[in-house]
């Protein structure tokens, strides 16, 4: 029985390194790079053109870049078919930053709309301080792109 002690231990000594080793990598909040993901709600938007609010600006860093993801709510009675043009405003380091995010949605009112961008480098996000919502063309619904699917 003493023998197997040793054994014992050393096997629970190499599972456990390899555990270490692992865990780290498994983090989905944080790529190689340090920046870790962000997500702010009941941001201030402003749209002259265009009823909807934002209801999520987020992020997921990877490796060499950074997903950005903006959630629209639609609040046009008709409902909200166009092709928009978003700036978020966002702090990076004590630095005023802007990205802007363009994309076509086609949903009804109530329904939710997502728009997405890369952004390479990938930067860290201290915070979302407005959005701004431009709409560069009206679309109608029947010979429009399939809709924005609802998330």
């Amino acid at each position: 029985m003493s023998r197997s002690r040793p054994r014992f231990l050393s096997g629970l000594v190499a599972g456990l390194a390899v555990l270490l080793l692992l865990v780290p990598g498994c983090r989905k909040d944080e790529s190689r790079s340090g920046i870790s993901a962000f997500s702010f709600n009941g941001i201030g938007t402003s749209s002259e053109e265009l009823a909807v609010d934002v209801e999520q600006v987020s992020g997921v860093p990877r490796d060499d870049y950074l997903e950005w993801s903006c959630l629209l709510s639609c609040r046009q009675p008709e409902g909200c078919h166009a092709d928009l043009r978003v700036t978020v405003f966002y702090r990076s380091g004590g630095e005023s930053r802007d990205i802007v995010l363009t994309g076509t949605v086609n949903v009804p009112v109530g329904a939710r709309a997502r728009l997405t961008r890369v952004q390479r480098p990938p930067v860290p996000v201290d915070g979302v301080d407005r959005v701004e919502i431009r709409l560069t063309a009206r679309r109608d619904t029947a010979d429009g792109p399939p809709p924005t699917p609802r998330i």
